[in-house]
Protein backbone atom coordinates (compact mmCIF):
# COMPACT_ATOMS: atom_id res chain seq x y z
CA UNK A 1 0.00 0.00 0.00
CA UNK A 2 0.98 3.40 -0.88
CA UNK A 3 1.25 6.60 1.63
CA UNK A 4 -1.97 8.36 1.10
CA UNK A 5 -0.22 11.66 0.64
CA UNK A 6 1.95 9.90 -1.96
CA UNK A 7 -1.25 7.89 -3.73
CA UNK A 8 -3.79 10.94 -3.84
CA UNK A 9 -1.98 12.36 -6.56
CA UNK A 10 -1.65 9.09 -8.65
CA UNK A 11 -4.85 8.54 -10.90
CA UNK A 12 -6.66 5.40 -10.18
CA UNK A 13 -6.14 5.95 -6.54
CA UNK A 14 -9.86 6.40 -4.80
CA UNK A 15 -10.56 7.32 -1.52
CA UNK A 16 -14.32 6.64 -0.11
CA UNK A 17 -14.32 7.48 4.04
CA UNK A 18 -13.73 11.39 4.07
CA UNK A 19 -12.87 12.08 7.62
CA UNK A 20 -13.47 15.18 9.26
CA UNK A 21 -11.36 17.26 12.34
CA UNK A 22 -12.08 20.08 14.69
CA UNK A 23 -10.62 23.24 14.71
CA UNK A 24 -8.22 22.43 17.10
CA UNK A 25 -4.75 24.57 17.23
CA UNK A 26 -1.21 22.96 18.11
CA UNK A 27 -2.36 19.22 17.82
CA UNK A 28 0.25 16.95 17.33
CA UNK A 29 -1.04 14.72 15.08
CA UNK A 30 -1.89 15.42 11.48
CA UNK A 31 -4.88 17.09 11.03
CA UNK A 32 -7.64 14.60 9.19
CA UNK A 33 -8.35 14.70 5.88
CA UNK A 34 -11.07 14.28 3.41
CA UNK A 35 -10.59 13.75 -0.24
CA UNK A 36 -13.26 15.02 -2.33
CA UNK A 37 -13.82 12.99 -5.19
CA UNK A 38 -16.05 14.26 -8.41
CA UNK A 39 -17.96 11.52 -9.99
CA UNK A 40 -20.20 11.65 -13.02
CA UNK A 41 -23.23 14.18 -13.28
CA UNK A 42 -26.02 14.96 -16.07
CA UNK A 43 -23.91 17.99 -17.26
CA UNK A 44 -19.64 16.70 -16.28
CA UNK A 45 -17.96 13.49 -17.15
CA UNK A 46 -14.13 12.95 -17.07
CA UNK A 47 -13.73 9.97 -18.97
CA UNK A 48 -9.79 10.42 -19.39
CA UNK A 49 -6.76 12.47 -18.66
CA UNK A 50 -2.81 12.02 -19.15
CA UNK A 51 0.03 13.16 -22.18
CA UNK A 52 -1.17 16.51 -21.19
CA UNK A 53 -5.04 16.74 -21.84
CA UNK A 54 -8.35 15.56 -20.26
CA UNK A 55 -11.35 13.56 -22.51
CA UNK A 56 -14.51 14.97 -20.75
CA UNK A 57 -18.16 15.28 -21.59
CA UNK A 58 -19.28 18.41 -20.66
CA UNK A 59 -22.97 20.08 -21.36
CA UNK A 60 -23.51 17.16 -24.04
CA UNK A 61 -19.98 18.04 -25.73
CA UNK A 62 -17.42 16.27 -26.05
CA UNK A 63 -14.03 17.93 -25.51
CA UNK A 64 -10.54 17.74 -25.68
CA UNK A 65 -8.63 20.03 -24.11
CA UNK A 66 -5.00 20.80 -22.62
CA UNK A 67 -3.93 19.43 -19.00
CA UNK A 68 -0.22 20.13 -18.56
CA UNK A 69 -0.74 18.70 -15.25
CA UNK A 70 -1.59 15.35 -16.33
CA UNK A 71 1.79 14.03 -17.63
CA UNK A 72 0.97 10.40 -17.14
CA UNK A 73 -0.14 7.88 -19.78
CA UNK A 74 -3.52 8.17 -21.13
CA UNK A 75 -5.75 4.92 -19.71
CA UNK A 76 -8.32 4.60 -22.64
CA UNK A 77 -6.89 3.53 -25.85
CA UNK A 78 -6.34 6.39 -28.71
CA UNK A 79 -9.65 5.19 -30.58
CA UNK A 80 -11.48 6.87 -27.63
CA UNK A 81 -9.71 10.35 -27.75
CA UNK A 82 -12.22 11.80 -29.78
CA UNK A 83 -14.49 14.88 -29.44
CA UNK A 84 -16.80 17.58 -30.56
CA UNK A 85 -14.26 20.28 -29.66
CA UNK A 86 -10.64 20.27 -29.13
CA UNK A 87 -8.47 22.88 -27.74
CA UNK A 88 -4.59 23.76 -27.23
CA UNK A 89 -3.12 26.81 -26.13
CA UNK A 90 -1.31 26.99 -29.71
CA UNK A 91 -3.91 26.31 -32.25
CA UNK A 92 -6.94 27.09 -29.83
CA UNK A 93 -10.11 25.91 -30.39
CA UNK A 94 -11.02 23.06 -33.41
CA UNK A 95 -13.57 20.89 -34.04
CA UNK A 96 -17.13 20.48 -35.84
CA UNK A 97 -18.61 22.45 -33.52
CA UNK A 98 -16.00 25.17 -32.64
CA UNK A 99 -17.35 27.73 -34.38
CA UNK A 100 -21.12 27.80 -32.55
CA UNK A 101 -19.83 27.40 -29.26
CA UNK A 102 -17.11 30.62 -28.81
CA UNK A 103 -20.33 32.84 -28.70
CA UNK A 104 -21.21 33.79 -25.19
CA UNK A 105 -24.81 34.91 -26.53
CA UNK A 106 -25.89 31.09 -26.92
CA UNK A 107 -28.07 29.08 -24.19
CA UNK A 108 -28.18 25.65 -25.50
CA UNK A 109 -24.73 24.63 -23.92
CA UNK A 110 -25.66 24.85 -20.29
CA UNK A 111 -24.23 23.06 -17.05
CA UNK A 112 -26.52 22.55 -14.56
CA UNK A 113 -25.28 22.84 -10.98
CA UNK A 114 -27.05 22.68 -7.68
CA UNK A 115 -30.27 24.96 -8.61
CA UNK A 116 -28.90 26.69 -11.19
CA UNK A 117 -27.41 26.76 -14.66
CA UNK A 118 -24.40 28.09 -15.95
CA UNK A 119 -23.93 28.89 -19.91
CA UNK A 120 -20.86 27.00 -21.63
CA UNK A 121 -18.52 28.63 -24.08
CA UNK A 122 -15.38 27.67 -25.67
CA UNK A 123 -13.10 30.66 -23.89
CA UNK A 124 -10.22 32.09 -25.38
CA UNK A 125 -7.67 30.15 -22.95
CA UNK A 126 -10.02 26.79 -22.73
CA UNK A 127 -11.80 27.25 -20.08
CA UNK A 128 -15.93 26.47 -20.48
CA UNK A 129 -17.31 29.10 -17.71
CA UNK A 130 -17.79 26.22 -15.80
CA UNK A 131 -15.29 23.92 -12.97
CA UNK A 132 -16.98 20.98 -12.49
CA UNK A 133 -14.88 20.25 -9.40
CA UNK A 134 -16.62 22.08 -7.23
CA UNK A 135 -19.87 20.78 -7.80
CA UNK A 136 -19.43 18.89 -4.15
CA UNK A 137 -18.55 22.98 -2.65
CA UNK A 138 -21.76 23.89 -4.72
CA UNK A 139 -24.14 21.75 -3.17
CA UNK A 140 -22.39 22.10 0.23
CA UNK A 141 -22.66 25.77 -0.22
CA UNK A 142 -26.27 25.57 -0.60
CA UNK A 143 -27.38 23.30 2.08
CA UNK A 144 -25.34 25.29 4.41
CA UNK A 145 -27.17 28.56 3.29
CA UNK A 146 -30.81 26.89 3.66
CA UNK A 147 -29.72 25.30 6.62
CA UNK A 148 -28.85 28.82 8.38
CA UNK A 149 -32.96 30.20 7.21
CA UNK A 150 -34.48 26.52 8.24
CA UNK A 151 -32.98 26.99 11.49
CA UNK A 152 -34.75 30.38 11.56
CA UNK A 153 -38.08 29.26 11.01
CA UNK A 154 -37.57 25.88 13.33
CA UNK A 155 -37.41 28.38 15.96
CA UNK A 156 -40.20 30.13 14.82
CA UNK A 157 -42.21 27.11 15.06
CA UNK A 158 -40.82 26.43 18.72
CA UNK A 159 -38.78 23.68 17.73
CA UNK A 160 -34.64 23.48 18.33
CA UNK A 161 -33.18 26.80 18.14
CA UNK A 162 -30.67 27.07 15.48
CA UNK A 163 -29.00 30.20 14.28
CA UNK A 164 -31.60 32.59 14.33
CA UNK A 165 -30.06 35.61 15.57
CA UNK A 166 -31.01 36.61 19.22
CA UNK A 167 -33.28 39.76 19.78
CA UNK A 168 -34.68 39.59 16.70
CA UNK A 169 -38.40 37.48 16.12
CA UNK A 170 -37.84 34.35 14.78
CA UNK A 171 -40.83 35.14 12.22
CA UNK A 172 -38.78 38.21 10.81
CA UNK A 173 -35.84 35.96 9.98
CA UNK A 174 -37.53 33.07 8.46
CA UNK A 175 -40.03 35.94 6.21
CA UNK A 176 -36.00 37.40 5.48
CA UNK A 177 -34.91 34.01 4.23
CA UNK A 178 -38.36 32.88 2.38
CA UNK A 179 -38.20 36.77 0.93
CA UNK A 180 -34.52 36.56 0.04
CA UNK A 181 -34.54 35.82 -3.65
CA UNK A 182 -36.91 39.04 -4.62
CA UNK A 183 -34.43 41.76 -4.34
CA UNK A 184 -33.27 44.16 -6.52
CA UNK A 185 -30.49 42.86 -9.31
CA UNK A 186 -27.62 45.17 -9.02
CA UNK A 187 -25.60 46.19 -11.84
CA UNK A 188 -22.06 45.11 -12.87
CA UNK A 189 -20.20 48.33 -11.18
CA UNK A 190 -16.72 49.31 -9.37
CA UNK A 191 -17.37 50.48 -5.85
CA UNK A 192 -16.29 53.71 -7.57
CA UNK A 193 -18.87 53.99 -10.17
CA UNK A 194 -21.43 52.83 -7.65
CA UNK A 195 -20.69 55.77 -4.86
CA UNK A 196 -20.22 57.94 -8.46
CA UNK A 197 -24.08 57.47 -9.39
CA UNK A 198 -25.59 58.20 -5.61
CA UNK A 199 -25.87 54.65 -4.21
CA UNK A 200 -24.57 53.33 -1.35
CA UNK A 201 -22.16 50.39 -2.00
CA UNK A 202 -22.64 49.04 2.10
CA UNK A 203 -26.77 49.61 1.74
CA UNK A 204 -28.12 45.90 3.20
CA UNK A 205 -25.36 45.85 5.42
CA UNK A 206 -24.36 45.28 9.08
CA UNK A 207 -21.71 47.24 10.45
CA UNK A 208 -18.95 46.14 13.18
CA UNK A 209 -20.62 48.26 15.77
CA UNK A 210 -24.14 46.71 15.05
CA UNK A 211 -25.92 43.78 16.61
CA UNK A 212 -25.66 40.77 14.88
CA UNK A 213 -29.65 40.34 15.62
CA UNK A 214 -30.67 42.26 12.64
CA UNK A 215 -33.59 40.15 10.68
CA UNK A 216 -31.92 39.33 7.32
CA UNK A 217 -30.44 36.29 5.34
CA UNK A 218 -27.46 34.61 5.97
CA UNK A 219 -24.84 36.98 4.03
CA UNK A 220 -21.81 35.85 1.75
CA UNK A 221 -19.09 36.81 0.30
CA UNK A 222 -17.70 35.22 -2.64
CA UNK A 223 -14.19 36.69 -3.73
CA UNK A 224 -12.87 35.58 -7.28
CA UNK A 225 -16.54 34.70 -7.98
CA UNK A 226 -15.78 34.12 -11.90
CA UNK A 227 -18.97 33.12 -13.75
CA UNK A 228 -21.30 32.85 -10.18
CA UNK A 229 -21.57 28.89 -9.44
CA UNK A 230 -21.00 29.48 -5.94
CA UNK A 231 -22.63 32.46 -5.85
CA UNK A 232 -26.15 30.69 -7.51
CA UNK A 233 -25.18 28.21 -5.35
CA UNK A 234 -25.87 30.17 -1.93
CA UNK A 235 -28.89 32.62 -3.58
CA UNK A 236 -30.03 29.31 -4.03
CA UNK A 237 -29.83 27.93 -0.24
CA UNK A 238 -31.55 31.64 0.07
CA UNK A 239 -28.57 33.53 0.94
CA UNK A 240 -27.68 37.21 0.09
CA UNK A 241 -24.69 37.61 -1.91
CA UNK A 242 -21.98 39.67 -2.53
CA UNK A 243 -20.32 38.56 -6.10
CA UNK A 244 -16.45 40.64 -6.54
CA UNK A 245 -14.04 39.47 -9.85
CA UNK A 246 -11.73 41.57 -11.19
CA UNK A 247 -12.60 40.37 -14.96
CA UNK A 248 -16.33 42.69 -16.19
CA UNK A 249 -16.27 39.74 -18.87
CA UNK A 250 -16.89 37.25 -16.04
CA UNK A 251 -19.29 39.59 -13.89
CA UNK A 252 -21.75 39.67 -16.62
CA UNK A 253 -21.40 36.02 -17.40
CA UNK A 254 -22.23 35.27 -14.07
CA UNK A 255 -25.39 38.08 -14.11
CA UNK A 256 -26.22 36.44 -17.14
CA UNK A 257 -26.32 32.69 -15.59
CA UNK A 258 -28.42 34.62 -12.87
CA UNK A 259 -31.24 35.17 -15.65
CA UNK A 260 -30.88 31.33 -16.59
CA UNK A 261 -31.27 30.00 -13.26
CA UNK A 262 -34.28 31.96 -12.78
CA UNK A 263 -32.47 33.92 -9.67
CA UNK A 264 -32.34 37.62 -11.83
CA UNK A 265 -34.14 38.74 -8.58
CA UNK A 266 -31.91 36.99 -5.79
CA UNK A 267 -30.33 39.47 -3.30
CA UNK A 268 -27.00 39.63 -5.26
CA UNK A 269 -24.87 42.70 -5.76
CA UNK A 270 -22.39 42.10 -8.61
CA UNK A 271 -19.19 44.24 -8.53
CA UNK A 272 -16.32 44.30 -11.02
CA UNK A 273 -13.61 45.29 -8.73
CA UNK A 274 -9.95 44.20 -7.67
CA UNK A 275 -10.81 41.42 -4.59
CA UNK A 276 -8.25 43.00 -2.07
CA UNK A 277 -8.97 46.63 -2.91
CA UNK A 278 -12.85 45.59 -2.41
CA UNK A 279 -11.93 43.70 1.09
CA UNK A 280 -10.29 46.52 2.47
CA UNK A 281 -13.00 48.94 1.64
CA UNK A 282 -15.33 46.51 2.94
CA UNK A 283 -13.14 46.86 6.38
CA UNK A 284 -13.43 50.64 6.40
CA UNK A 285 -17.10 50.39 6.33
CA UNK A 286 -17.18 47.88 9.19
CA UNK A 287 -18.89 45.55 6.44
CA UNK A 288 -19.21 42.24 8.04
CA UNK A 289 -20.40 38.54 6.43
CA UNK A 290 -21.63 35.13 7.79
CA UNK A 291 -19.82 33.30 5.02
CA UNK A 292 -16.83 33.73 2.58
CA UNK A 293 -16.42 32.09 -0.44
CA UNK A 294 -12.64 31.77 -2.07
CA UNK A 295 -11.20 30.46 -5.12
CA UNK A 296 -8.38 32.40 -5.88
CA UNK A 297 -6.06 31.52 -8.78
CA UNK A 298 -2.21 31.47 -9.02
CA UNK A 299 -1.97 34.53 -10.71
CA UNK A 300 -4.37 37.34 -12.01
CA UNK A 301 -5.27 40.64 -12.71
CA UNK A 302 -8.13 42.70 -11.56
CA UNK A 303 -9.60 45.92 -11.35
CA UNK A 304 -7.35 49.18 -11.80
CA UNK A 305 -4.92 46.58 -13.74
CA UNK A 306 -3.80 45.46 -9.74
CA UNK A 307 -2.14 42.24 -10.44
CA UNK A 308 -2.59 38.63 -7.75
CA UNK A 309 -0.21 36.79 -6.90
CA UNK A 310 -1.37 33.67 -4.82
CA UNK A 311 2.01 32.88 -3.41
CA UNK A 312 2.40 36.57 -2.01
CA UNK A 313 -0.84 37.90 -1.45
CA UNK A 314 -3.70 34.67 -0.78
CA UNK A 315 -2.13 34.89 3.37
CA UNK A 316 -2.90 38.62 3.90
CA UNK A 317 -6.00 38.07 2.06
CA UNK A 318 -7.40 35.66 4.67
CA UNK A 319 -6.44 38.05 7.44
CA UNK A 320 -8.26 40.61 6.12
CA UNK A 321 -10.88 38.35 5.37
CA UNK A 322 -11.18 37.04 8.91
CA UNK A 323 -11.86 40.46 9.89
CA UNK A 324 -14.93 40.96 8.20
CA UNK A 325 -16.36 37.87 10.01
CA UNK A 326 -19.99 38.72 11.75
CA UNK A 327 -20.23 37.40 15.11
CA UNK A 328 -22.43 34.72 13.75
CA UNK A 329 -19.78 33.40 11.37
CA UNK A 330 -21.15 30.22 9.43
CA UNK A 331 -17.97 29.06 7.43
CA UNK A 332 -15.26 29.88 5.13
CA UNK A 333 -14.47 27.90 1.79
CA UNK A 334 -11.84 28.30 0.35
CA UNK A 335 -10.33 26.14 -2.56
CA UNK A 336 -6.64 26.39 -4.51
CA UNK A 337 -5.62 25.10 -7.82
CA UNK A 338 -1.47 25.92 -7.10
CA UNK A 339 1.08 23.00 -6.34
CA UNK A 340 2.88 25.42 -4.20
CA UNK A 341 -0.27 25.34 -1.81
CA UNK A 342 -1.14 21.51 -1.18
CA UNK A 343 -3.80 20.56 1.15
CA UNK A 344 -1.69 21.44 4.31
CA UNK A 345 -0.53 24.57 3.56
CA UNK A 346 -3.77 25.98 2.89
CA UNK A 347 -5.60 24.44 5.91
CA UNK A 348 -2.68 25.80 8.17
CA UNK A 349 -2.69 29.54 6.36
CA UNK A 350 -6.74 29.33 7.00
CA UNK A 351 -5.50 28.35 10.54
CA UNK A 352 -3.55 30.93 11.17
CA UNK A 353 -5.59 33.37 10.24
CA UNK A 354 -8.74 32.45 11.90
CA UNK A 355 -6.43 32.45 15.05
CA UNK A 356 -4.55 35.59 15.31
CA UNK A 357 -6.87 38.65 13.91
CA UNK A 358 -3.71 41.19 12.31
CA UNK A 359 -4.03 44.33 13.53
CA UNK A 360 -4.01 46.62 10.48
CA UNK A 361 -7.52 46.57 10.38
CA UNK A 362 -8.66 50.11 11.18
CA UNK A 363 -11.94 49.23 12.38
CA UNK A 364 -10.46 46.98 15.35
CA UNK A 365 -8.93 48.42 18.17
CA UNK A 366 -6.39 46.22 19.12
CA UNK A 367 -7.78 45.10 22.64
CA UNK A 368 -10.75 43.52 20.38
CA UNK A 369 -8.71 41.32 18.26
CA UNK A 370 -9.58 37.92 17.70
CA UNK A 371 -8.76 35.30 20.89
CA UNK A 372 -8.59 32.03 20.58
CA UNK A 373 -8.43 29.35 23.76
CA UNK A 374 -7.21 25.68 22.99
CA UNK A 375 -9.09 22.80 23.98
CA UNK A 376 -12.00 24.49 25.26
CA UNK A 377 -15.24 22.60 25.40
CA UNK A 378 -17.42 22.94 22.16
CA UNK A 379 -21.37 22.87 22.61
CA UNK A 380 -20.95 18.98 21.87
CA UNK A 381 -18.96 18.92 24.56
CA UNK A 382 -15.66 18.24 22.15
CA UNK A 383 -12.55 19.54 22.42
CA UNK A 384 -12.17 22.35 19.75
CA UNK A 385 -10.87 26.09 18.91
CA UNK A 386 -13.11 28.29 20.66
CA UNK A 387 -12.98 31.92 18.96
CA UNK A 388 -14.20 35.30 20.67
CA UNK A 389 -14.96 38.46 18.29
CA UNK A 390 -14.33 41.06 21.20
CA UNK A 391 -15.50 44.66 19.67
CA UNK A 392 -14.39 48.36 21.27
CA UNK A 393 -12.44 47.01 24.08
CA UNK A 394 -15.70 45.41 25.44
CA UNK A 395 -13.58 41.93 25.93
CA UNK A 396 -14.93 38.62 25.53
CA UNK A 397 -17.72 38.67 22.82
CA UNK A 398 -19.12 35.89 21.72
CA UNK A 399 -17.51 33.00 21.40
CA UNK A 400 -18.02 30.32 18.39
CA UNK A 401 -16.25 26.83 17.58
CA UNK A 402 -16.20 25.25 14.06
CA UNK A 403 -14.88 22.38 12.44
CA UNK A 404 -12.44 22.16 9.55
CA UNK A 405 -12.98 19.96 6.61
CA UNK A 406 -9.90 19.51 4.32
CA UNK A 407 -8.64 17.26 1.66
CA UNK A 408 -7.64 17.27 -1.96
CA UNK A 409 -10.10 17.28 -4.98
CA UNK A 410 -10.01 15.05 -7.62
CA UNK A 411 -12.68 14.35 -10.63
CA UNK A 412 -13.31 10.78 -10.64
CA UNK A 413 -13.03 9.21 -14.36
CA UNK A 414 -16.19 7.27 -15.40
CA UNK A 415 -14.68 4.00 -16.44
CA UNK A 416 -11.81 2.07 -14.83
CA UNK A 417 -9.69 2.55 -17.77
CA UNK A 418 -9.66 5.84 -17.24
CA UNK A 419 -7.30 8.24 -15.35
CA UNK A 420 -8.59 10.26 -12.59
CA UNK A 421 -7.78 14.19 -12.27
CA UNK A 422 -6.34 15.44 -9.32
CA UNK A 423 -7.83 19.49 -9.12
CA UNK A 424 -6.03 21.18 -6.33
CA UNK A 425 -7.37 21.64 -2.51
CA UNK A 426 -10.20 22.49 -0.56
CA UNK A 427 -10.48 23.52 3.14
CA UNK A 428 -13.65 24.32 4.39
CA UNK A 429 -14.37 25.88 7.95
CA UNK A 430 -17.93 25.90 9.39
CA UNK A 431 -19.81 26.36 13.01
CA UNK A 432 -23.13 24.64 11.45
Amino acid sequence: RQNVHTATMLPNFRVCRPRRGLLTAGSSSPAPMCFYHITSSTSYTLLDCGGGARLEQAGGRRLIRSCPSATWPRGLPNSEWRADLTFDAEAGWRGPLAEGSTSDAADDWLFDGAGFSLALSAGAHGQIGAFPEQQQNWRWLRAACQSACDSARDSEEGGEEGRAHSGTPAGAQAAACTNSLTGSHADSLTEAELAGQGRNPSARTSTAGQSSSLARPLRVLNLFGYTGGSTLACAAGGAEVVHVDGARAAVKRAQRNAQLSGLEHARVRYLTEDVMTYVQRAARRGDTFDGVVLDPPAFGRGGNRKDWRIERDLPSLLAAVVGLLSADAAFILLTAHDPRWPVERLEEALRDALETRRDSHANYAPNSLLTSGRNEQTADGTGGLAVGLGRGGKGGGRAFAGTIESGDVSLIAATTEGRDLPMGSVVRWSTL
